[in-house]
């Protein structure tokens, strides 16, 4: 204990092996400083960022620094970007202590804002990410994460000049990204299309560009092309649901379903919550004739979405036989057709101009 207690810590020399790489070293020396100072806050900040480098979990290590220095708004900043990025709960509530400590923490402020975008928080993101451009009006990731923000709420105006903006800078390949995604909201797909392209010309391995040019060519109904992209994409990050999503819609569009269940069943494997991906496999499933398992997947998404019609509407098409596969599902059809019908009924008794329910409810008289 004496031993390690009289070692120095030398912040710039343990900074240095952080910026040179060598993040293996710097670990195990840490960890031998720490041996005789276990009180040592900015020690254990940096063996937390140290091993988060490498790949490992650093957030023990970071929430330690946090709580050996409770007014330090940079270690609660640390500790909420670990958990938003392994995405567990309390990165939120980190932020906002690194900012009631200190309003002008620039990161801490476009984390939360990032945060607050990607769990649809729309307006307080909004709030959030014009607050990290006044600290710095010139930040790339608030300029695209503002200009992204705007264009969900639909203000493409506003969010073109902010998207603009950052064209210049080192984020310029995102920019063009999140200019395609304008303008396919604008429903303009061969600029959206051409913005995609420039983004991957500046940066090949940017997976959403991929993904995001592969959907703009399959709503054109350039399905082969669109399925390249789709598998660059995957390519680039094999985790990335979205894109096995998409890839099952681009099979499903030519009739080939079970590939497009084993995409869809992908795509659930990495994001188990997301309802269009459920209703995807409901689709593929039916379509294959599997009418037990497509029910259980209507069923799970209505028990993630019980105010949504789309599982319910869909289970009761489930009783309208598309194509009788034997004699005694055709003899079972009238049957089917009338469960489906008091089915839909219900449904437009509840809501009249349910588009879904009146387009099902057509389909089955006639």
């Amino acid at each position: 204990g004496g031993r390690h207690a009289a070692d120095p810590v030398d912040p710039p020399a343990l900074l240095a092996l952080f910026r040179g790489g060598h993040f293996a070293a710097l670990e195990e020396q840490l960890e031998h400083l720490l041996a005789g100072r276990p009180r040592h806050a900015f020690l254990w900040g940096l063996l937390g960022a140290a091993r988060q480098m490498r790949g490992k979990d650093g957030l023990s290590a970071l929430r330690k620094a946090a709580e050996l220095k409770p007014a330090d708004a940079e270690a609660h900043c640390n500790v909420g970007a670990a958990l938003h990025e392994r995405g567990q709960i309390g990165a939120e509530h980190s932020y906002r202590r690194a900012l009631a400590l200190d309003p002008r923490h620039a990161r801490a402020s476009l984390g939360l804002a990032n945060l607050l975008a990607a769990s649809g928080r729309t307006d307080a993101a909004e709030a959030a990410f014009r607050q990290a451009l006044k600290l710095d009006p010139r930040h790339p990731g608030a300029l695209l994460g503002l200009g992204d923000t705007l264009t969900r709420l639909g203000r493409l105006d506003e969010a073109e000049e902010l998207l603009r903006q950052a064209l210049a800078g080192p984020a310029a390949a995102e920019a063009q990204l999140c200019l395609g995604n304008l303008e396919q909201k604008r429903g303009r797909a061969a600029e959206a299309e051409a913005r995609y392209s420039a983004a991957l010309a500046i940066d090949p391995r940017l997976a959403r560009a991929h993904n995001n040019l592969g959907s703009t060519l399959l709503g054109q109904g350039r399905t082969a092309e669109a399925m390249d992209c789709f598998r660059a994409a995957l390519r680039i990050d094999p985790g990335y649901g979205d894109a096995h999503a998409n890839l099952g819609v681009a099979f499903a569009r030519e009739n080939r379903f079970a590939e497009a269940e084993s995409c869809c069943r992908e795509a659930l494997a990495r994001v188990p919550a997301r309802t269009d991906f459920l209703g995807q496999l409901a689709l593929a499933l039916r379509e294959q004739g599997k009418r037990e398992e497509a029910r259980a997947v209507y069923r799970e998404w209505a028990r993630l979405d019980a105010h949504a019609a789309e599982p319910r509407l869909g289970e009761a098409m489930l009783a309208l036989p598309i194509a009788p596969r034997d004699r005694a599902e055709a003899d079972d059809a009238p049957a089917r057709f009338g469960e489906a019908l008091e089915e839909l009924a219900r449904w437009l008794d509840a809501d009249p101009s349910h588009p879904a329910a009146l387009g099902s409810a057509v389909g089955a008289h006639q």
